[in-house]
């Protein structure tokens, strides 16, 4: 009962009480931005690793991160030798408080602004427009996550649980919630494949309806996923924001794209090694398969 009137209190708060008590909340000081997150995974992932970037860029000593979507706490864990503190709300009250589209110390920061979906459609690659609307800064640099002791021993256990092979395993990833999926007997076809040339096969899935007879799968989050792929060794991927939550790891990637733009959203920019990017056609998805397995 207390928690549901202090909510309807916080609702009734005009704008300005409302920035003025999440001040207090998160103890926003003078010399501090807060960025406020309401990204999908691959765009927080990236404004994570740009943090150091952002405040050299900005002459900021600290940095606070607010999300708005329950995975964003895996990714904020990743990079908590950068982010000073971090905050959750619901996703409606992001965009509650007094907020800013230029960097500020002392207010809230929105990491997005109405230029987006105007850039991405006028053909703007996806990472330039994240860089204008995060006011990353032209020559960003991406910083490689530091993950916890506790996802390592995870990671590990999950990987010699299921047998895998160090280095000739192949992790797959066939869901995306931002692009169509591909057929699922392409990905039978790939792992079939793959088998048949000595590699263990890795399926990262959500979903059981995308389980695939014979491959190992297992849940992972996304620090165990950055180091589950750096021990495979290769991954291939349909494009999603997982592409960037892994793009730090130092692997072998594949990357298929269906209904994506490949010049608006290529990972070329992030993944600066060891990429090979596809464009899928139903029409000669064989031709495809092979070209991705001539590189195993």
């Amino acid at each position: 009962m207390e928690n549901l009137i202090k909510r309807i209190l916080v609702k009734a708060l005009s704008r300005r009480a409302y920035t003025k008590y999440l001040k207090h909340q998160i103890k926003l000081r003078e010399d501090e931005v807060a960025i406020l997150c309401p990204h999908n995974s691959g765009e927080a992932y990236l404004i994570c690793s740009a943090i150091d970037s952002f405040k050299k860029k900005h002459g900021v000593d600290k940095v606070i991160l607010i999300g708005g979507k329950k995975y964003h706490q895996q990714i904020f864990e990743m990079f908590t030798h950068q982010i000073d503190r971090y905050f959750f709300l619901e996703e409606e009250y992001l965009y509650r408080p007094k907020y800013y589209l230029d960097v500020k110390k002392g207010t809230f920061f929105l990491s997005t602004n109405g230029l987006w979906h105007t850039l991405i459609n006028h053909g703007i690659a996806h990472f330039d427009v994240l860089k204008i609307c995060a006011h990353l800064g032209k020559d960003v640099e991406l910083s490689t996550p530091l993950i916890q002791e506790k996802y390592q021993i995870s990671a590990q256990d999950k990987f010699d649980r299921l047998s895998l092979t160090k280095g000739k395993t192949v992790l797959i990833s066939p869901e995306a919630i931002s692009a169509k999926s591909l057929p699922i007997s392409f990905w039978q076809k790939i792992c079939e494949k793959l088998r048949i040339k000595g590699y263990d096969v890795f399926l990262n899935i959500m979903y059981k309806k995308n389980e695939i007879e014979g491959v190992k799968t297992d849940y992972l989050n996304f620090s165990e996923a950055f180091l589950f792929a750096q021990m495979c060794g290769h991954v291939i991927a349909l494009r999603s924001g997982f592409c960037e939550v892994i793009s730090g790891a130092n692997v072998n990637f594949h990357i298929i794209y269906n209904d994506l733009s490949h010049s608006t959203y290529s990972m070329k920019p992030i993944i600066k090694k060891n990429l090979t990017e596809y464009v899928f056609n139903e029409q000669s998805s064989d031709d495809l398969i092979n070209d991705i397995l001539k590189s195993f």
